[in-house]
């Protein structure tokens, strides 16, 4: 019966970046932990000489680091703290991805 409930309520990922056949999750919680960790990373640079940043690009939080740290952190230690700034994002999508109603719009899981 949950076989059967999983093939009937599958969530198929709308990224259009998503590598190769198309991926059926068989429950929202599944498709959504793909979502935030495959599409949806943000990067967050908490050095002490300003405000945490987050940034949801990986080049721009490199370049970031590289210029705005650049005595502080080197080429070595820039890939470290790109692995640990990493984190997926609080929400999946900024919009929906079928109607393009804005996330402050979308109530809940049932949009």
């Amino acid at each position: 019966r949950r076989h059967l409930r999983r093939d009937i309520e599958s969530f198929v990922c709308t990224a259009e970046t998503c590598e190769g056949h198309i991926q059926l999750f068989g429950s929202f919680k599944m498709w959504l932990k793909h979502i935030q960790h495959e599409h949806r990373m943000e990067w967050h640079c908490t050095m002490a000489t300003h405000r945490p940043i987050v940034f949801s690009d990986r080049e721009k939080f490199e370049i970031h680091v590289a210029t705005d740290h650049k005595s502080k952190v080197g080429q070595a230690l820039l890939a470290t703290l790109v692995r640990r700034g990493a984190q997926p994002a609080n929400h999946a999508f900024d919009e929906c991805p079928l109607c393009k109603v804005q996330r402050e719009v979308i109530n809940g899981e049932d949009h």
